[in-house]
């Protein structure tokens, strides 16, 4: 059943316990009285895999942005980190409430980019 389309089937008191129900479409079915109980649901592995990749590439664009937006805004390193910072912050707070794992994801992507506001603020210190 993983995957499959029941899309507008009468499925009234259909026992789906213990069931692998991943991906499948049950848009507009009659489930009056089924049972669920110890389901496997949620999305299929590989789209899993397509959104955490898209969140990397997510994360990795808005820190080239922040990155170009704090650029234009700020001379100083100091400004220009925290504006980068802000943007993070910001995001790991929309990307927790999805899940502890999409944010744990999201913020081990987005290390390197403190990393190099860290070097940055290095370098801009002992000028």
């Amino acid at each position: 059943m993983h995957g499959e389309s029941l899309k507008g089937q009468n499925l009234s008191d259909a026992n789906f316990c213990g069931a692998d129900i991943r991906g499948t479409d049950f848009s507009q079915a009659c489930l009056k009285g089924s049972s669920f109980r110890l389901a496997k649901a949620g999305l299929q592995n590989n789209w899993l895999h397509i959104f955490g990749i898209t969140a990397y590439l997510l994360t990795g664009l808005s820190g080239l942005l922040a990155e170009g937006i704090s650029a234009l805004v700020f001379t100083n390193s100091f400004g220009y980190c925290l504006v980068i910072y802000i943007i993070l912050i910001t995001l790991w707070i929309f990307e927790i409430q999805k899940g502890f794992k999409t944010f744990l994801f999201s913020f081990i992507s987005s290390l390197s980019i403190f990393y190099q506001c860290f070097l940055s603020l290095s370098i801009f210190s002992y000028q």
